[in-house]
């Protein structure tokens, strides 16, 4: 197998999936046979992991007097090739690593494949010069790697042919994947005075297209018909004063708890303690979509059943009636339905739980979705 060089704007210690995915499917390859080329805004650095080489450089240039901006990252790239005999690079980003990539390849013939999550080439396809410069940048690539059936069927509309997409979806984040005792679970409700209480949690960015407004909406409702309901938000985003005003206008300040950023081992803790998960995930003006939703299968690995919008790649991570359900982000009569049936119906709730973990066991390992990746590599 060639050496390969993943080069990507997120990459741990950068917070997210798409570094998440990036820091397991690198963890999968054998030592030596991978680098890593991410951003590093303090400046240069390099360390050897457990698993690859890591490389941090400033790729994107802040001056506005600089043009494009990512010059400086085919350089980065070059150098790196050079010195670890890097045989071909794989684009986390469609844009604008896959342009560097592609300018590369023409210029040396190093080969590449390309990384797709959905909302990337959603947003690209609304531009008709990053249009035309994707569907060159996916044409040229060995093969493009999507993170979901959703997004897989968003490249073939780049003119991609289906043999030359390989789909490997996201797994749960393992570092979360931990016992939590319940000695744990007591402390936690606890201090958030969650004795008895129906706990709803969603985690993840607080952006718009995540549904936070709407569950406050339902959460507004549902009170009268269930009034020891709580409602737990773990992150953070630029929708945080958004949603506290709308607790305020709501009257919702004892039913609310908005936690913030919290570690991987917390979140394990509050994946443990809650009832049901959910995200009404929507699509938000063009490409403004959730590619799969790894937050689904995190919650199903602490056995717990969810509830997500029935929006771009969800429907990969979610299988409705099964490990949770599936509803319109937006009818807020359904989705009230949905959180009454989960939280009144405790048998149904953990046998759409108990499904879910076993799903994640048996389909959605990381050894078992990048070993695909793998085996197509060894034919480059």
């Amino acid at each position: 197998m060639r050496k390969s060089l993943l080069v990507t704007l997120e990459y741990p210690p950068h917070v997210g999936g798409v570094s998440v995915y990036y820091d397991h499917i690198v963890k999968q390859f054998p030592f030596g046979s991978i680098a890593v080329l991410t951003v590093d805004e303090e400046g240069r650095g390099r360390r050897v992991g457990d698993s690859a080489t890591v490389y941090r450089r400033k790729l994107i240039s802040k001056s506005r007097f600089f043009w494009p901006k990512w010059l400086p990252m085919m350089k980065h790239i070059r150098d790196i090739v050079q010195k670890e005999r890097i045989g071909l690079i794989h684009a986390g980003q469609v844009l604008p690593i896959g342009t560097a990539a592609f300018i590369l390849n023409r210029l040396f013939k190093i080969p590449y494949i390309v990384y797709c999550h959905g909302m990337d080439i959603m947003l690209a396809s609304s531009h008709p010069r990053k249009k035309r410069l994707v569907r060159q940048i996916l044409a040229r690539a060995k093969f493009v790697v999507a993170n979901s059936e959703f997004t897989k069927k968003e490249i073939i509309k780049y003119g991609v042919r289906e043999q030359n997409i390989l789909t490997l979806y996201p797994c749960p984040n393992l570092h979360i994947a931990r016992e939590v005792t319940s000695d744990e679970l007591a402390e936690l409700r606890q201090q958030y005075h969650l004795e008895k209480k129906f706990i709803l949690l969603t985690t993840g960015r607080l952006v718009e297209r995540k549904g936070h407004d709407v569950v406050l909406g339902v959460l507004a409702k549902i009170k009268e018909k269930i009034p020891n309901i709580h409602y737990i938000i773990v992150g953070d985003g630029p929708r945080r004063n958004e949603i506290e005003t709308m607790v305020e206008m709501l009257k919702l300040q004892n039913d609310v708890t908005l936690v913030g950023e919290a570690s991987e081992h917390d979140l394990a803790a509050w994946y443990a303690v809650s009832d049901v998960f959910v995200m009404l995930s929507r699509q938000v003006g063009i490409g403004d979509v959730e590619g799969f939703g790894i937050v689904y299968l995190e919650a199903n690995m602490f056995g717990k059943p969810v509830i997500a919008g029935r929006s771009g790649g969800t429907e990969d991570a979610v299988i409705d009636g099964e490990t949770g359900l599936l509803v319109d982000p937006t009818n807020t009569d359904e989705i009230q339905s949905a959180i009454a049936e989960l939280l009144l119906d405790s048998e149904k709730a953990k046998t759409m739980g108990e499904k879910g973990r076993q799903r994640v066991n048996e389909v959605f390992q990381w050894s078992k979705q990048v070993e695909p990746l793998l085996e197509r590599l060894e034919k480059i």
